[in-house]
């Protein structure tokens, strides 16, 4: 996953969010924070330990993101929307 909008092109390691906020963490060590931030990654991604979330992601999202490489062929193309809301 690579951060943009922020001069060089970064490699992100970390998302932490919390009642305050998010931090990214990239791989050379940098760390953004943000009131919010929007996360695209593919299934590969979410499946892998390429990006640590913290807190965990539901187990929900990561069953659904299994189900979807078990069952449908690469040429589908399937977008999911979860938001995670601090309370």
């Amino acid at each position: 996953m690579f951060l943009h909008g922020c001069g060089a092109v970064q490699v992100v390691r970390e998302i932490l969010h919390w009642e305050r906020g998010v931090r990214v963490i990239t791989e050379d060590g940098c760390v953004y924070e943000a009131d919010y931030v929007i996360v695209s990654v593919s299934i590969g991604v979410l499946q892998s330990d390429i990006v640590a979330f913290t807190p965990l992601l539901p187990v929900c999202l990561l069953l659904l993101s299994t189900y979807i490489l078990d069952t449908l062929s690469i040429s589908y193309f399937l977008s999911v929307f979860y938001s995670l809301r601090c309370s």
